[in-house]
């Protein structure tokens, strides 16, 4: 079963996303030791240690040494620490259970995921979005949670009042956290949506035969926008390309500089409002309340060489002649 499993990732991997072709614009990750736990004692929102950032910087003039060694696994045991949370205790427990040899291979296996996991952010970075590399810190807390209950069940059946205690003391210190987080997602609608009619539009676009299409990127918005805003004012264009199933000119530029696509020609040939690229596309994805785009500028332009094929309250659609 797992053999199977394994065949259909490598399968799914060289069939969609292509790695011999990937790898000519070199790794995403890219090694640079301790970058992200720079901003632990960086950032006034954290911990804030300027002397020990002058510190810091100081010593990368002269090199690394037992100092500077010290300083950098200081904040990574901060990040840590910060980020685990109340998950430290179940992640010292598991280490305990190791040492003594007392834990399964599965508590082993699962330990050591988490370990990879937490460190490689403290190694790489990304490509493009630099501190993106966060996203691995993720699994490791997630798993970490299964050691952190394990000890609590381990703890309640002690059935001693210390262990009562210290069980009330984790779950007690757990609750701010979790607030902060519900707080994130206690809204009315999400952030943005796809309409209705605007499904109608991409489900047409991917009858169409195949080809390039070219979605205008609307202007930067804000978050509160984004609260109350369609997909389509979100800056992200890359959903009309999963939803149509066509290659789109241009798309999310976060996304194109992760996976090492150079796109700043382009970009900078939109932002400069350059009719000619038009030239270069099948359809044109048009968001009829989108008045500060390049559409507008070359609108001639687009009479001349394109024909409407839909259009609705929301989107309209051209196809080149």
């Amino acid at each position: 079963s797992a053999l199977f499993w394994t065949g259909c990732i490598v399968t799914s991997v060289l069939l969609f996303y292509n790695p011999l072709s990937s790898v000519k614009t070199g790794s995403a990750l890219v090694a640079s030791p301790f970058a992200i736990v720079h901003a632990m004692i960086e950032e006034r929102s954290l911990i804030y240690l300027p002397k020990l950032v002058n510190a810091r910087y100081y010593l990368y003039t002269i090199g690394w040494g037992p100092r500077l060694l010290a300083i950098e696994l200081f904040s990574t045991v901060l990040f840590f620490l910060f980020n685990f949370g109340t998950r430290t205790a179940g992640l010292l427990y598991a280490f305990l259970l190791i040492i003594r040899k007392k834990s399964s291979i599965f508590d082993l296996t699962l330990f050591l995921t988490v370990v990879f996991a937490a460190t490689l952010p403290v190694i790489f970075i990304q490509k493009g979005i630099w501190w993106n590399t966060i996203q691995f810190f993720y699994y490791a807390t997630f798993i970490a949670n299964y050691f952190t209950a394990k000890l609590l069940a381990r703890l309640l059946t002690g059935k001693k009042m210390v262990f009562l205690v210290l069980v009330a003391v984790i779950v007690g210190l757990t609750i701010p956290e979790n607030f902060d987080i519900i707080q994130g997602f206690n809204v009315l609608r999400p952030y943005s949506y796809i309409p209705q009619s605007e499904l109608e539009a991409l489900r047409f676009l991917k009858k169409r035969p195949s080809g390039v299409v070219f979605a205008s990127p609307w202007e930067q918005v804000t978050k509160e926008r984004l609260r109350t805003t369609p997909l389509y004012e979100a800056v992200d264009s890359g959903y009309v390309a999963a939803y149509s199933a066509h290659q789109l000119y241009y798309a999310d530029s976060h996304v194109l500089s992760i996976i090492g696509v150079d796109f700043k020609k382009r970009q900078e040939r939109i932002t400069k409002k350059d009719c000619t690229v038009l030239s270069e596309v099948t359809y044109i994805y048009r968001q009829n309340k989108n008045t500060t785009d390049l559409l507008m500028t070359c609108q001639g332009y687009l009479d001349q060489h394109f024909s409407p094929i839909f259009n609705n309250s929301v989107i309209s659609i051209y196809q080149q002649r």
